[in-house]
């Protein structure tokens, strides 16, 4: 006679539980690894929360210790929420997916017309218009928008077109919060009543992290709605939660759900990658990997070149996952519908390699017991490397290829130059900061300063600080 013991899902989260304690130190071994000021992360497994917790402070400077209730930016993962948010207006009838964005706003594009007279809803939120990325146009240094929200469709008309029309997906940016109670979630840092918030962070050379501006981003600002949310990883969780019960293969059809057309949004609207066997697409706001995945991390700043796969002899599972990098800001984002399941990893620190991505991993390895087992400290380390060099190699790239002239001069080029599509002018000008050419503003802003030297004949440059130097005003 033969006997199995049967695993109940009750079994299984407790499991979990404690397996997920275990792995505490290693997230703090990753989070020091990388010089990240703090991460705050959640858990949700057979749709019960089984771990929220935080390691490191919410201000390095001060050394004030991050809780879970810590309030962090998110960034792109707000994507997910804006096309949950059509997706009600989509069940109220007042929005449908194939709606042509231009019946809704004043949409056109003046360098390739197809665009503006058909691109829809469904294009704008799978990233399929073909229009080159919003991003560089409007995000200057120090987290500073470049240009006023009542310009978003002038620039949107004047960007560059990356790809045909609906030919592949192509990353490029565009509230749900009272229902699900998101009670510390808001939409400007300065709606907050206490101080329990997480500032931006950057990491030095000694590997420490040290502050930096606060980014320019709240539902005022032109990218607002792509991503200024301030959330903590309590409400987080409770919008996964909303997620994982709106996708539910066992859930009744009659039974409510506060999120709606959620098989439309996290369906698979566009493809990653034209090779694969197996599934890397694109939804509205979510990405659809097949783990294990080559593409996992590509939303991350870790990238998805890690030697050792995740999971790579383990059992195929389907992950909705997003990241999101804002200045001083990380996150990474991972629901398994399959088996009710999530991970959510808040971090603030641009830092050596992605803190967020690193315990999203580690997390997700514990979990579900993926094998082989990766040294995820030793990637960490290594990438942490990389990075510390990234700085040393970039100078060595532009002095390899600069041709210095003395006496090489910026007279007869002095002036203001301007795009009036984009909404961008450089005023060039004399300096006089010792061995430099002369400067430039970017829109007219003190913090989009920079200083000119002659590089390669008629062409000069303005290469980015150290680390050690960030706060200095010699370049």
């Amino acid at each position: 006679m033969r006997s199995r013991i049967i695993s109940t899902p009750d079994i299984q989260v407790s499991q979990a539980r404690e397996r997920l304690k275990d792995i505490l130190p290693t997230v703090t071994r990753l989070r020091e690894t990388t010089g990240a000021a703090s991460v705050s992360f959640g858990v949700i497994y057979h749709g019960q929360v089984v771990l929220e917790a935080t390691d490191g402070c919410l201000d390095a400077d001060k050394k004030i210790p991050a809780d879970t209730n810590t309030a962090y930016i998110i960034g792109s993962t707000m994507k997910a929420m804006i096309a949950s948010c059509c997706g009600m207006l989509v069940h109220q009838g007042k929005l449908a997916w194939d709606d042509k964005l231009s019946k809704h706003v004043d949409f056109q594009h003046a360098l390739d017309p197809v665009i503006g007279e058909h691109a829809t809803i469904h294009d704008a939120l799978s990233h399929t218009t073909g229009i080159a990325q919003l991003d560089l146009s409007w995000y200057g240094a120090s987290g500073k928008n470049l240009v006023k929200p009542e310009d978003v469709l002038p620039v949107v008309a004047h960007l560059p077109v990356a790809t045909a029309f609906r030919s592949e997906w192509s990353y490029c940016n565009y509230i749900v919060l009272q229902p699900l109670d998101m009670s510390r979630s808001r939409l400007s840092r300065d709606t907050f009543e206490d101080e329990n918030v997480a500032e931006p962070h950057y990491v030095k050379d000694d590997l420490k992290p040290a502050r930096l501006p606060r980014p320019d981003l709240s539902a005022d600002t032109l990218m607002g709605p792509a991503g200024c949310l301030w959330s903590t990883v309590p409400d987080m969780l409770k919008w996964i939660k909303a997620v994982l019960d709106a996708v539910d293969p066992n859930r009744a059809e009659s039974e409510p759900t506060v999120l709606k057309e959620m098989d439309t949004i996290t369906a698979h609207q566009a493809p990653l990658t034209h090779s694969g066997l197996f599934e890397n697409t694109y939804g509205y706001g979510w990405s659809r990997l097949s783990m294990p995945s080559s593409m996992y991390g590509f939303m991350s700043t870790n990238g998805t070149n890690q030697e050792a796969m995740l999971g790579q002899h383990s059992d195929r599972r389907l992950m909705f996952y997003h990241g999101d990098q804002v200045t001083g800001y990380l996150t990474t984002m991972c629901i398994f519908p399959e088996t009710q399941s999530a991970i959510i990893v808040l971090s603030n620190s641009q830092a050596l390699g992605d803190a967020s991505d690193w315990t999203a991993r580690a997390i997700m390895q514990e979990l579900f017991q993926f094998r082989p087992c990766v040294d995820l400290v030793a990637q960490a380390q290594v990438t942490a490397r990389q990075a510390l060099g990234l700085y040393s190699r970039l100078m060595a790239d532009y002095r390899d290829n600069r041709h210095y002239e003395k006496g090489a001069s910026l007279i007869g080029k002095f002036g203001v130059y301007s795009n009036s599509g984009l909404k961008l002018f450089l005023d060039v000008r004399p300096t006089a900061h010792p061995g430099r050419a002369g400067e430039f503003l970017l829109n007219g802003m003190p913090t989009q300063h920079h200083y000119l030297e002659h590089y390669n004949g008629s062409t000069f440059g303005f290469p980015p600080r150290s680390r050690k130097n960030k706060k200095a005003d010699a370049w």
